[in-house]
């Protein structure tokens, strides 16, 4: 008999994170907690709701957090103090600020800020030096395999999804774990969809990067290649093992009709990018409704590998 689809909860994957998190935390740092600092000056609801939420999860798992609320004027200052202070160990600026308001020297102006986070303390993977690493295919993260160090919270969440149903292949020769596997996903934010659909690419996938108005076929091959296709969004979704879904907008929703048998479906957006009850009548599908939870635990993951890294005391805590 045919077997439909099933949806998953995150906290599959999340649990055990956090477990992991809590018994590193209790060890390592038993003398001096982690503490994380969060920077938000924006009215954006989901990023308010991120912000409760990491308070809530870092408090459950020994972790200090601080929430420091700015306005778009003081930003930039909270970034320097926190740069400066000894006893913090990550920065978390919640995005968006200025959205697509220019920087008077070039670019963006949210852009500019994840630029000024030292990146000793960039729980994000935001800043520049960390963009280097994620498009050159630098991995260092000691806590995974395969993982950039440090990169973007959602992307690693991904990752962990397809940890968790063995999409890796370990018998591939490191860096093409992913080899044979197609990928689209439909969001190319520098946040989330770029940072995603660049790790899988380095990991061996063919993944189809989606924005609004283009479509773009991402390979390994050559560092920071990007093909043109003439490939439909359909098309692609049509012949994909993976999809990922990321549409901030609560009316888009991805046909159903384009999926095939045994895809595995994650939806990263705050909105529901597909229509479950269609979507869970196709055969073998599996499908995550939402990451958040897993987003936070990278987050924390994050900040141990900094501590690990970067604290002064580095060596005298080191079990």
């Amino acid at each position: 008999m045919d077997k439909s689809g099933v949806k998953y909860n995150s906290e599959l994957i999340s649990g055990p994170l956090n477990d992991k998190i809590l018994y590193r935390v209790n060890t390592r740092y038993f003398n001096s907690k982690p503490k994380l600092v969060g920077i938000l000056a924006s009215d954006d609801e989901a990023s308010q709701k991120y912000a409760e939420y990491t308070q809530k999860i870092c408090s459950k798992n020994g972790i200090s957090f601080n929430l420091h609320i700015a306005n778009k004027l003081t930003v930039e200052s909270y970034i320097k103090y926190a740069n400066n202070s000894p006893d913090i160990d990550g920065i978390i600026i919640y995005y968006p600020i200025f959205g697509d308001q220019d920087y008077v020297g070039g670019g963006k102006m949210d852009d500019y800020l994840k630029d000024q986070v030292n990146h000793k303390k960039d729980v994000e993977g935001l800043s520049h030096y960390y963009r280097y690493n994620l498009y050159h295919g630098i991995k260092s993260n000691i806590y995974f395999t395969p993982l950039h160090n440090i990169a973007p919270c959602t992307a690693l969440a991904v990752i962990k999804c397809l940890e968790y149903f063995n999409y890796y292949n370990n018998f591939n020769l490191p860096n093409y774990k992913l080899f044979g596997k197609t990928v689209t996903v439909i969001n190319r934010s520098n946040i989330v969809g770029k940072p995603i659909s660049i790790l899988l690419a380095n990991d061996g996938a063919d993944v189809y990067s989606v924005d609004k108005d283009s479509i773009f076929l991402m390979r390994k091959e050559v560092t920071g290649k990007i093909y043109n296709t003439e490939k439909s969004v359909e098309e692609a979704c049509s012949i994909s093992d993976i999809i990922i879904l990321g549409v901030p907008d609560p009316v888009y929703k991805l046909d159903t009709k384009n999926i095939k048998e045994n895809t595995f479906i994650i939806n990263v957006s705050s909105y529901k990018n597909i229509d479950e009850v269609e979507l869970l009548k196709i055969k073998g599908v599996k499908y995550i409704n939402s990451i958040g939870k897993i987003t936070l635990a990278m987050l924390q993951y994050n900040l141990l590998s900094l501590c690990d890294q970067f604290r002064e005391n580095n060596r005298s805590t080191h079990n």
